[in-house]
C-alpha cells in the first residue's frame, strides 16, 4: 500500500496530490509492472522471498501501453535538447525525428546504465524534472 497525501490549496482551491516516483502516474501500476508487461524485464525476485507472480496486467491496459510505447518520442526528445545540459541534448540528437519512446528508454539506459526494472521509472522522473506536463507513456 502507497501513501498519497493531498493537499488543498486555500489561493486556488486546486487540489494537489504527491504521488510516490515508484508508482506510474496516470497509469495505476508501479513502473516495474508497467516495464515488465512492455518488455518482459524485470528483477527476479530477491533469493530470500519466495518467487512472487507479477501482478495481472488486463489485455487492453497492454494494448495501450504496447500503443504508446510504439508511438514517437518527437516532444520527449524536444523536451531533453531544449533543457539545457550538454548530456541528454545529445542524447536526444542521436534519436533522430523518427525515434520512439521505446528506442528513447533503450538509449537512456545505454547512456545512464539503470537496470532492468527501474528503466522506465528513470526516464520518467527525468522527464517530469524537466516539464512536469509531459509524460513518458
Amino acid at each position: 500500500m502507497a501513501r498519497v497525501v493531498r493537499h488543498a490549496c486555500v489561493g486556488c482551491t486546486g487540489i494537489w496530490q504527491i504521488v510516490p516516483a515508484f508508482l506510474a502516474r496516470h497509469l495505476w501500476r508501479t513502473w516495474r509492472v508497467v516495464e515488465h508487461a512492455l518488455t518482459g524485464a524485470g528483477p527476479p525476485p530477491p533469493a530470500t522471498q519466495a518467487p512472487q507472480p507479477w501482478p495481472r496486467v488486463p489485455e487492453r491496459t497492454q494494448r495501450r501501453w504496447q500503443a504508446r510505447w510504439r508511438r514517437p518520442a518527437q516532444c520527449l526528445t524536444q523536451v531533453l535538447a531544449a533543457c539545457g545540459a550538454a548530456a541528454w541534448a545529445a542524447l536526444a540528437a542521436g534519436l533522430g525525428p523518427a525515434a520512439r519512446c521505446a528506442e528513447l528508454v533503450a538509449a537512456y539506459a545505454g547512456a545512464r546504465p539503470t537496470p532492468a526494472g527501474q528503466r522506465l521509472a528513470s526516464v520518467a522522473a527525468l522527464v517530469h524534472r524537466l516539464q512536469p506536463q509531459v509524460r513518458l507513456m
